[in-house]
């Protein structure tokens, strides 16, 4: 999300690199409202049913930002295996990596087949 945020020129609307500047400047301020709303839609658009609960009342694109890490980002040991496993998935979802795993897996089986062990 972060680097659709960057991508898009948002994430300083988010990490508050641009501050409303409603005290300074009332017609910057619209400008800086317009972002925000644009920023905040892009954040509510990439929710889940889930998260959109969490967030829904949430006027500002940085409270939905925090809200949003407070409650998914996790340092926890849980949390890195997990990572870790969608990070493997995402890999093997490349054709090559697919394939050399299919084949170190049909080896496995080959193994085990030589053993006297079946599979149903």
């Amino acid at each position: 999300m972060q680097m659709l945020l960057i991508r898009v020129e948002f994430w300083t609307m988010v990490n508050q690199s641009e501050l409303d500047p409603s005290s300074v400047d009332v017609t910057l301020q619209t400008t800086w409202k317009l972002k925000n709303y644009k920023t905040h839609f892009d954040l509510i658009f990439h929710c889940g049913d889930r998260q959109i609960q969490l967030v829904r009342t949430l006027q500002t694109s940085k409270e939905v930002w925090d809200k949003l890490k407070a409650t998914y980002e996790q340092s926890s040991m849980v949390a890195q295996k997990t990572i870790h496993k969608r990070l493997v998935s995402f890999s093997l979802s490349k054709s090559q990596l697919v394939h050399e795993f299919f084949e170190e897996w049909e080896n496995t089986l080959n193994g085990i087949a030589i053993v006297g062990l079946t599979f149903i």
